[in-house]
């Protein structure tokens, strides 16, 4: 089995909002072989084995992504959006394409992805990040398949917090034998009860 483990800054106990420190080494599991990590533990861009993704991308989206708003700092990956107006040089104004229909972007953001650096099929993957809730935010870690494109190829959440409708959700999606499931998390306060898909 594999694992692939990527550090951030903690976001509970006494570290909270710090990074563990310099050189923490990523847990080890008995009948497991690490395959890859990071840290985060050189200041700057992140480490070679991440790309970017740039300009309007998926879900028209209102962000323009770029890799000037990631940064390793203080032993931390952190990404930033940022109200700014950017603009879209791929614009034509009689595209029906919301990529090249927009003048311009209102938002500026970043998204790293680790495609092309290696892929795996079963193991354990571990990520401990701290993550916006503010009403606008969609933070998302994801896995996609390697041999057909998103979105044919699917995907699995392993952590998303948006909202809707005033009401945080969040999604986990544990693999199970040959089924597919995800459950839909709410906060206690908002009357829901968790809910159980299968597809």
């Amino acid at each position: 089995m594999t694992i692939l483990s990527v550090g951030s800054c903690s976001g509970s106990g006494t570290g909270a909002g710090r990074p563990l420190p310099y050189g923490t080494a990523p847990q080890e599991y008995e009948g497991y072989e690490l395959v890859w990590s990071d840290e985060f533990d050189s200041p700057g861009r992140p480490a070679a084995h991440w790309s970017y993704e740039s300009g309007f991308v998926r879900n028209g989206e209102l962000q323009w992504y770029r890799p000037e708003n990631a940064e390793v700092r203080g032993g931390c990956l952190v990404i930033t959006a940022r109200a700014e107006t950017v603009p879209n040089p791929w614009y034509d104004s009689l595209s029906t394409d919301w990529r090249k229909n927009r003048r311009r972007a209102e938002f500026t953001s970043a998204c790293v992805t680790t495609s092309g650096s290696f892929s795996f099929r079963y193991g354990r993957l571990e990520v401990r990040a701290r993550i916006p809730v503010a009403q606008g935010a969609w933070p998302a870690i994801w896995t996609l398949g390697q041999d057909v494109p998103w979105p044919d190829g699917g995907e699995v959440d392993v952590m998303e917090f948006y909202r809707r409708d005033g009401i945080r959700r969040g999604t986990v999606q544990p693999f199970q034998q040959r089924q597919r499931r995800f459950r839909t998390l709410y906060p206690a306060e908002s009357g829901h009860r968790g809910q159980w898909w299968r597809a």
